[in-house]
């Protein structure tokens, strides 16, 4: 702006000038000022700059529109030049080229004065336009740091937070795996300890089975000892008969024997009736013999007869059906 009002100054400063060309330069140096003071000119060189070259387009512009223009031609010497179509104001402008001799001191000096003034003005109110722009600039760059202060606080926080519980999830993870480790171990050992028990239920399974057949052949061998012992008995029975009937009969034999000899007074018996029921006794007397072991026989057979049935019944009260062994195994695991 001030090298505006400087262009200004050396239009109206160039030579002698009529009232007119004064008055011109005046207002063309008012509205360059006001114009600078409209632009709101900022701090920037750039503004000032472009604020300067319109102020000076404006006070030419002004200048040009003015009914005379002034030019140099050397030292104080000014020309006015008239316009052809009315000599009323050629000589108008002679008597305004002459007064402006007697008053451009007065003129440059006031007008000096004038742009002094609007150069401190326009100048501080620059500056203070300049300053509020900064002020606000600066507050509003102090509220982004503000706000991005409490941002980055806020993000280290929930970073904390997710750091936080990242090494719970790990702690958790750890946990679960020391768990899953401890649960193979132990379906392991409880696979071996179902192998295990198949393994036994399967000989289990085995001996029961044997256990089933001897019982099957325990108890067909009793209905045999069974009937052995009714046979035996009743040949037992038929023995003792017999047995009874021979003793009958050597007592019998015997008695007639002392008979005869009480009838005979002591003779001698004949040879042949001796030896007949000498053999008769002898063959008795075998008889006997064998009856007393066949007796003696049957008491044995029958005391392993008897011994076969408490083994027998005792087999009966420790079996086992398979459901029953399936059961127990069941409670057992």
């Amino acid at each position: 702006m001030s090298k505006a009002v400087i262009q200004v100054n050396r239009l109206v400063k160039s030579g002698p000038t009529s009232d007119e060309g004064g008055r011109v330069a005046s207002r063309a140096m008012s509205k360059a000022a006001v114009h600078v003071n409209a632009l709101g000119v900022s701090s920037s060189g750039s503004d000032i700059g472009s604020a300067t070259n319109a102020s000076a387009n404006i006070a030419a512009e002004v200048l040009q529109r003015s009914p005379s223009k002034v030019h140099l031609q050397g030292g104080d010497a000014a020309q006015v030049s008239t316009s052809p179509d009315s000599k009323y104001h050629g000589k108008r402008n002679q008597s305004v080229s002459v007064d402006s001799k007697q008053y451009s001191g007065s003129r440059s000096n006031l007008l000096q004065s004038q742009n002094s003034t609007l150069n401190r003005s326009s100048n501080s109110l620059a500056v203070d336009q300049a300053r509020g722009e900064q002020a606000a600039t600066l507050q509003h760059l102090e509220e982004q740091v503000a706000a991005i202060t409490e941002s980055n606080k806020a993000t280290e926080r929930a970073t904390g937070k997710l750091v936080d519980q990242m090494d719970q999830m790990k702690a958790d993870h750890v946990a679960l795996v020391r768990k899953l480790e401890q649960i193979d171990m132990q379906l392991a050992k409880q696979k071996t300890t179902q192998n295990a028990l198949e393994a036994n239920y399967k000989g289990t399974e085995g001996e029961l089975v044997n256990a089933h057949t001897a019982l099957d052949e325990a108890r067909r061998h009793e209905k045999h000892a069974i009937q052995s012992a009714k046979a035996v008995q009743v040949q037992y029975s038929r023995h003792d008969i017999r047995l009874d009937r021979v003793v009958g009969e050597v007592d019998k034999v015997k008695n007639e024997l002392k008979e005869l000899k009480e009838q005979k007074g002591g003779a001698a018996v004949p040879r042949v009736d001796f030896e007949r029921v000498g053999k008769e006794v002898a063959t008795l007397e075998k008889q006997k013999m064998e009856l007393v072991t066949l007796y003696k026989k049957q008491a044995k057979l029958i005391d392993i007869l008897k011994r076969q049935k408490l083994h027998l019944e005792a087999a009966k009260n420790i079996a086992f059906t398979e459901e029953e062994f399936k059961k127990t195994l069941d409670w057992g695991m």
